[in-house]
């Protein structure tokens, strides 16, 4: 199974596009969760509830205890992550359409020694890993989908090209993202308050890049004993 997490807030309308996509082209949407969090006090958070619960595929719905916001946006997915059944945790948005069919399985056929799937998202493809998926024991052994950052994106580009063979891209898994600066969509609270609440200069800190150095080295030591290695 492959768990989407998935916070939002104040589009439903985007929310139905995004799981839509996600369910049509999966080859096996009974094998597919879709995880959605929302905030107590969304206005719009009946409306995302209805389109949850119309999903063809399992799913499940989370209220924080109070509005994290997106300078806290891995809290969501920490807690999405602990409920979630998925054997892959997909990182994903309410404002991204899968445009790929059978990209579940493209997913589920990599290879063992990739932990961190990287779904093909043009135009940041391949510089950035936007929407990764990563296999669950890699977030049950570091205890949290991101502990240190709310960039979980980030998070796991830097782990997973930090072991060999640890990320693959993933062309059959490919993402529009309909994002304010990259088509103009989605000009919207939840975008200018994503561009205010992001903290780039905490990520790139001493403290950050250090407890991130400790999770590679934790994850070093079970990707070599869980698939011996990278095959030549």
């Amino acid at each position: 199974m492959i768990s989407a997490l998935l916070p939002t807030r104040g589009r439903p309308d985007s929310l139905r596009r995004s799981i839509e996509s996600l369910v049509a082209r999966a080859d096996y949407p009974h094998r597919l969760e879709i995880a959605v969090a929302l905030d107590p006090d969304d206005p719009y958070a009946d409306a995302a509830r209805e389109v949850v619960m119309a999903t063809k595929a399992n799913f499940q719905i989370w209220t924080a205890p109070e509005r994290y916001g997106y300078s806290q946006l891995h809290r969501y997915f920490n807690a999405l992550a602990k409920a979630a059944a998925g054997d892959w945790l997909l990182l994903w948005n309410d404002d991204a359409v899968m445009t790929s069919d059978g990209w579940d399985t493209a997913i589920e056929n990599l290879p063992s020694h990739v932990i961190v799937a990287d779904c093909w998202c043009p135009p940041h493809s391949p510089w950035l890993i936007t929407f990764p998926a990563v296999r669950r024991w890699v977030v049950e052994a570091l205890g949290e989908f991101s502990a240190h950052t709310c960039h979980c994106d980030t998070y796991y580009e830097i782990i997973g090209r930090a072991l060999p063979g640890g990320t693959e891209q993933v062309m059959g898994a490919t993402v529009f993202h309909d994002r304010n600066d990259l088509t103009g969509g989605h000009n919207d609270t939840t975008w200018r308050e994503g561009q205010a609440g992001y903290q780039r200069q905490h990520f790139y800190s001493a403290e950050v890049q250090a407890l991130i150095q400790r999770d590679i080295e934790t994850l070093r030591v079970l990707h070599d004993e869980r698939v011996g290695g990278v095959p030549g």
